[in-house]
């Protein structure tokens, strides 16, 4: 499937980042209401 696109052979690089990205989202998106101990201010 990666074999005509710019991710081919990327490795975990792309993985960790696509990864980091979606808890930065989800923190941000829900920070503020869940009162958890990580909340982005």
């Amino acid at each position: 499937m990666l074999n005509k696109s710019k991710a081919q052979n990327s490795g975990w690089n792309v993985i960790t980042t696509g990864w980091a990205v979606g808890m930065l989202i989800a923190l941000y998106a829900i920070g503020r209401i869940s009162g958890g101990a990580l909340t982005v201010r």
